[in-house]
């Protein structure tokens, strides 16, 4: 078993994996948080996308670990920007 965080979206049209990285931060966000919490670790992070324009979903498997570096980048930069 593997444990995974599974975000489910939306969209009018299809993707591809460079345009939803922020999709990929934020799912690393809630497997840390998670990790955290319950001192469990997570090591897929599932993003299923229902596509209005074809009728079909995407799917698309990542490792949290991959995006580790750009949350922790993203988490500083709003701290500079915000003062926190």
């Amino acid at each position: 078993m593997i444990i995974s965080v599974i975000d489910f979206k939306t969209s009018t049209k299809r993707k591809i994996p460079s345009k939803i990285k922020n999709y990929f931060i934020q799912e690393t966000a809630y497997a840390k948080m998670f990790e955290e919490m319950y001192d469990v670790p997570i090591e897929r992070i599932v993003t299923i996308i229902a596509v209005e324009e074809t009728g079909q979903s995407q799917l698309f498997v990542e490792e949290p670990n991959k995006w580790y570096d750009q949350l922790v980048e993203l988490r500083q930069q709003y701290r500079e920007e915000y003062g926190l």
